[in-house]
């Protein structure tokens, strides 16, 4: 079993999740053939609809894999609420998700 990263998150922008894990569907077959692990924390750029639109990683996990499909998989399936001015607006923001790839033990 790999542990899995949430097919969709809802979650304030102003509050990134602790922690979010790799799944199978998005652990790269490279890194299961060499037997990778690793923990990639990602700075998402969140806009005022809360959809991720860019997506760089802020510490590798040392494996280039690893650090590329958490990205990809944070652009195609992370959804935050939007965070929120002073006024109650809905603005862009950036936040920071941790994801950790595990082998099964």
């Amino acid at each position: 079993m790999f542990y899995a990263l949430a097919l969709t998150l809802q979650l304030p922008a102003q509050d990134a999740p602790p922690r979010r894990d790799a799944g199978e569907d998005n652990y790269p077959e490279e890194a299961i053939r060499r037997n990778q692990e690793g923990r990639v924390v990602l700075r998402l750029n969140v806009s005022a609809s809360g959809v991720v639109t860019q997506c760089t990683v802020k510490e590798s996990s040392g494996s280039s894999s690893l650090d590329a499909s958490a990205c990809d998989t944070a652009l195609k399936r992370v959804h935050y609420t939007p965070a929120r001015d002073a006024n109650g607006n809905f603005v862009e923001s950036v936040v920071q998700l941790p994801v950790r790839y595990a082998m099964p033990k």
